[in-house]
Formats: structure tokens, sequence, C-alpha cells
């Protein structure tokens, strides 16, 4: 257009076409899931583009202040290691995924044992997935004794007994659908069913 000045507008055409090429070039959808890892430079104009496409847009990013500005330019979930974002979302979801000594190590590497805790503590919304689930307990027994997350006395052992030892034993991990029964009617299960 006119009266632009093109040595200011030159930089922002280049990073313009750099990252909205790829959106055409590889027929991405306005329905997409898409990620932006690093929240800098090109990664500012992604979460924008993406955004006004209409893709859901998932930031990446280990930086407190990046993690407020990637949700106003545009994401709409925001994946980090900040203990201080974590300590002020609203809920968050811990999917493990490896081994219970190596989760904890590096929950603990990433000083993010006690946040979670604290977090848990408040009575917000906390969604453990499979291993992440487990590391709520006091020790993990998976390759040795590994110290927990302590929220939940308790620790996770190996099946073990005729079900899953011999020829014929049942598949561990076991992925699948099972019906559950109940030995107590405690909170959170006493709204559960024996059965469901």
């Amino acid at each position: 257009p006119d009266g632009i000045d093109l040595e200011s507008a030159g930089p922002m055409f280049c990073g313009g076409i750099t990252v909205f090429n790829p959106l055409v070039q590889f027929d991405i959808k306005p329905t997409a899931r898409v990620a932006v890892i690093g929240i800098g430079g090109l990664g500012h104009l992604a979460l924008q583009f993406l955004d006004k496409w209409g893709c859901h847009v998932t930031a990446f990013t280990s930086s407190d202040s990046k993690a407020g500005e990637a949700m106003r330019l545009g994401a709409d979930a925001v994946v980090t290691s900040d203990s201080a974002v974590i300590a002020d979302s609203a809920a968050i979801v811990l999917p493990g995924v490896g081994a219970f000594a190596d989760c904890m190590g590096n929950l603990d590497r990433f000083h993010l044992t006690g946040p979670i805790i604290d977090f848990i503590a408040t009575g917000r919304p906390f969604f453990g997935i499979c291993l992440g689930l487990q590391l709520l307990c006091t020790e993990g027994f998976e390759f040795g004794r590994h110290e927990g997350l302590g929220v939940v006395k308790g620790s996770v052992v190996r099946f073990s007994g005729p079900p899953f030892d011999g020829k014929d034993r049942l598949k561990i991990p076991h992925m699948g659908w099972n019906r559950v029964r109940w030995n107590t009617q405690e909170p959170p299960f006493d709204v559960v069913s024996d059965g469901d």
C-alpha cells in the first residue's frame, strides 16, 4: 500500500510470509489443533495467525511472562514448567509418562513438587493421568523405592499373584475397560456405584 515505510514493513512482511506460508502450504484447516513451541520472534506471529485462522492453539514455554503474553496473543492453552504460572492456574493436568523415579526427578529438577502439592491443597481441580496420578502416593516401587508427592498415603506396587504370574497372566500395564468393585464408600468413591 502507498505510504508504508518499506524499511519498517520489510521484516514484518518477511516474518509474515515465513509463518503464514506453511499454513497454506500444509493445508492447515481452521479447525486444526496446532502447537507453537517457543514464544518469541516468529512464535508471536504464529500465535496471532493461527488464532485468527480459527485454530485451537497450544503454546509451549518455560517463561512466566511469555505464558501470559501467549494467552493475550491468542493461545487457547499454555504448557509450562514455570511454577508461578502453575500456581496461578485454575486447574492442573499432570500426564505422567515414563518411570516413577524419572518423573519425580523431573518434577524436582524444575522445582514443581512444592507448587503441585500447594496447588492441590487449595482444592482447585487436579487431574493426574496414569503415572501423574500414581505420583500423588507416598512412594512407588518401580525399579526400586522412590518418594512420591505424598498427597495420598499409600504405595504404588507391582501387581502379583495368580492372575499376574504364569503362562496365562494378565497383561501389565493393562489398557482397556473393566468393572470396578469398591471396598469402601469413602469420598471421593461414595458417588460411584459398585460395578460401574
